[in-house]
């Protein structure tokens, strides 16, 4: 038996899925991500920073580089149907969201809120989570969604690529 399809999504899928969660709002299911899925997963990952982060050098093998940086860390992964629609990553020591991302197809449909929801359920404590200025999608959603920028030592700083970052907090 196959496991859950994580690509290609066809044409005009996006229109499926606000039909599917408009007659369903629980049809997103959320929990921790497979051993068997993870190398799936790597590669939803890449796909999705590759999109999410033009600016940003990609490594020579973008989806082992990925599983590398989540080493440690709790994994989520989101479905709505068969498909994996996104992913949170989270360091828990410090409720520290280290990686959020949709699929393009499921955006601005609540697959990112949700993850968002099922994690701050299982912290105690504020989350927190660097964002580049340049992902201007993703600092509007996170501002529309209660995030706030920390301010003062460690509230900003520049990544390896020359891009500056913020850490937000979710109270």
């Amino acid at each position: 038996m196959e496991g859950p399809q994580t690509r290609p999504y066809p044409a005009g899928w996006g229109n499926g899925v606000m039909m599917l969660l408009r007659r369903d709002p629980d049809a997103i299911r959320i929990r921790p991500a497979r051993r068997s899925e993870m190398q799936a997963l790597a590669a939803l990952a890449a796909d999705v920073a590759r999109e999410a982060f033009p600016w940003n050098e990609v490594p020579p093998n973008p989806a082992e580089a990925y599983l590398e940086s989540i080493d440690g860390e709790e994994v989520f992964v989101a479905f709505v149907g068969t498909k994996m629609a996104g992913f949170l990553t989270l360091y828990a020591p410090r409720n520290f969201i280290h990686t959020l991302g949709v699929v393009a197809a499921f955006r601005s449909h609540g697959v990112g809120q949700a993850l968002i929801a099922h994690v701050r359920a299982r912290v105690k404590g504020p989350l927190e989570l660097k964002v580049e200025e340049l992902n201007t999608h993703a600092l509007d959603f996170y501002e529309r969604n209660g995030w706030h920028r920390v301010r003062g030592e460690g509230g900003q700083g520049v990544n390896e690529n020359g891009v500056r970052w913020f850490r937000l907090r979710l109270d």
